[in-house]
């Protein structure tokens, strides 16, 4: 009896209330940890999305600048069934208000605007429509263009 009485006397277990307690706060690391990894995957879901429209609009606009036949109007078409694009192509205007420049800047920016005599500048918008979304883009560039040949300026990387 006495052996019964000294491990009874020096054996200490957790209570109930603590077991419960430490199920309790694992229950929330567990719920906090799988409600990160769902955000996180989320986002990484969203931003793979995103780089792909903007990978579609940059090869769109690649694709526009070295077209032989860039007329002034409106396009539109589709990547796949949920993203439709819509492109605008207009003449850019680069004579500015200058009325309110001193003189020395007026001169700076009127030889800044004569920088490519012979071509002509196209404006062109891309706007992309997501259906059942309310996530458009919209994408711009300039695109000079020769006035008597309608061939695009090579880049430096051509």
């Amino acid at each position: 009896m006495r052996n019964y009485a000294i491990i009874k006397k020096y054996s200490k277990g957790f209570t109930l209330i603590e077991i419960l307690a430490a199920f309790f706060i694992f229950s929330l690391i567990f719920a906090v940890g799988v409600q990160l990894g769902t955000v996180s995957l989320r986002t990484v879901a969203l931003t793979h999305h995103y780089n792909q429209v903007a990978f579609w609009a940059e090869s769109t606009l690649i694709e526009l600048r070295h077209s032989d036949d860039l007329k002034e109007g409106t396009e539109s078409g589709s990547y796949n069934e949920r993203i439709n694009w819509e492109l605008t192509i207009s003449a850019y205007d680069t004579h500015w208000d200058h009325s309110n420049i001193d003189t020395l800047e007026k001169n700076n920016l009127n030889q800044k605007n004569n920088n490519l005599p012979g071509y002509r500048l196209l404006h062109a918008k891309l706007h992309i429509i997501e259906k059942n979304t309310r996530h458009n883009t919209t994408f711009t560039t300039l695109i000079p263009v020769a006035v008597d040949t309608k061939k695009t300026v090579p880049t430096l990387t051509e």
